[in-house]
């Protein structure tokens, strides 16, 4: 699966999310994509990995869509990094997407997708 097929159709709901939590006060957010990784011809070597953003705040005048497009590149570097460290895993699979928001009094974490 190509990282970017994953993503793109949840950003609506993720946006939506977002918006829905910003309209009360600012807050803090970040993704973590769970996934699949493996060895290509070694057997029994799929692992699971995490791939996270920083937390960004968002306030009631951010401009969403924008910001979360950013913590999708910063996802995919983050890959691309992990798969160029020489280790030799690549993506096997995306697993889920996690949507975590923060405020000064409680987190809520939302598994946007689940694969």
């Amino acid at each position: 699966m190509i990282y970017s097929d994953f993503l793109r159709p949840l950003m609506p709901e993720l946006v939506n999310l977002l918006k829905t939590h910003v309209k009360k006060h600012a807050i803090k957010f970040n993704l973590k994509l769970e996934a699949t990784c493996n060895r290509p011809n070694v057997p029994n070597s799929s692992e699971n990995r995490a791939f996270k953003t920083s937390a960004v705040e968002l306030y009631s005048d951010s401009d969403i869509r924008t910001i979360v497009e950013r913590a999708y590149m910063k996802l995919m570097t983050e890959k691309d990094e992990y798969q160029s460290r020489g280790s030799g895993f690549t993506l096997e699979s995306i697993d889920g997407l996690l949507l975590a928001v923060y405020t000064d009094e409680w987190i809520v974490v939302y598994r946007v997708a689940n694969v």
